[in-house]
């Protein structure tokens, strides 16, 4: 019975450890970029890993955002602007995939 409970005890610790170690991978910063007719358009995305997060855009203007994970979704809220948007999300090496509403942006992680 103490070797059952050992086992089980040693277990539980186990798994316990894998879990706490799982890393986001989306924590770090990820660039996106477009062009809107001839003007090309920049945007660093970085996810701290305490759920919180900003957005660098054209000027060097940036806004803050706070997030949540949820198996494959990501919601996005934004700190003063109010918006709250909810994307499918897909880590593929360096690369981050976004989807909402039938369209998908792909941003490549800075190293």
């Amino acid at each position: 019975m103490k070797k059952t409970f050992a086992f089980i005890l040693v277990l539980v610790i186990t798994a316990m450890a894998l879990v706490s170690c799982s890393s986001n991978k989306l924590v770090g910063s990820w660039s996106y970029e477009t062009k809107i007719g001839a003007v090309s358009a920049k945007a660093t995305y970085t996810f701290n890993e305490d759920n919180t997060g900003s957005i660098t855009i054209i000027g060097g203007v940036s806004l803050n955002f706070n997030y949540e994970v949820e198996g494959d979704q990501l919601t996005v809220k934004g700190n003063l602007s109010g918006y709250e948007g909810t994307y499918t999300y897909k880590v593929d090496g360096d690369n981050l995939s976004l989807t909402q509403n039938g369209t998908t942006i792909t941003l490549v992680k800075n190293k």
